[in-house]
Order: structure tokens, then sequence, then C-alpha cells
């Protein structure tokens, strides 16, 4: 390393960086590989023919209060033929 400029501020060479580097490759553990993805069950999401993964959370955005009536009818209802509880939050 060569000091250059103020205050302990360094400028380093091309082969100080390598040499950095190959030292501090054999500190680092490895990372190790994650782990396998479970299966998950695609199930009717209750909007056509669509299906998403099984999951404890769904959203929907509607761009007017038409769609939303729209779109929550048919989820409501499959939900209901499925003889699952239905809780729905609006301000509708």
């Amino acid at each position: 390393m060569l000091p250059v400029g103020w205050k302990n501020e360094r400028r380093f060479t091309m082969l100080d960086l390598e040499n950095f580097l190959r030292a501090n490759e054999q500190k680092i553990p490895p990372v190790p590989p994650p782990p396998p993805v479970p299966f998950v069950p695609l199930v009717p999401l209750g909007i056509g023919d669509t299906t998403v993964k099984d999951a404890p959370h769904i959203a929907n955005f509607y761009e007017d209060v038409d769609e939303s009536i729209k779109m929550g009818v048919r989820f409501v209802s499959q939900g209901l033929a499925g003889g699952e509880a239905i809780l729905i939050v609006s301000q509708i």
C-alpha cells in the first residue's frame, strides 16, 4: 500500500486488492443451499378457472365498485358452495 493524501487516506494497487480478496476467501463460510421447496397444491381462486397456491391470505385490488362486487360475488359464492366460512370486510 502506498500512503497518499490526508489523514491515513490510502491508495491500493490491484495486487493489494487481489491479495485481500484471496485472504478473505478462506474466512467466509460457503452459503448453504436453500431448503427444498415443499409441494403446495393449487386451489381454485373463485374467479373463473384461476388457481393459486393454497395460502392463508389473498388480497384483491379493484378499479371501481362494480368490479369489486362482480369479483367478490364469484369469490364468496364459490367459498359458500365449498362449505367454507366467509368473512367480508368492506366499505360498501
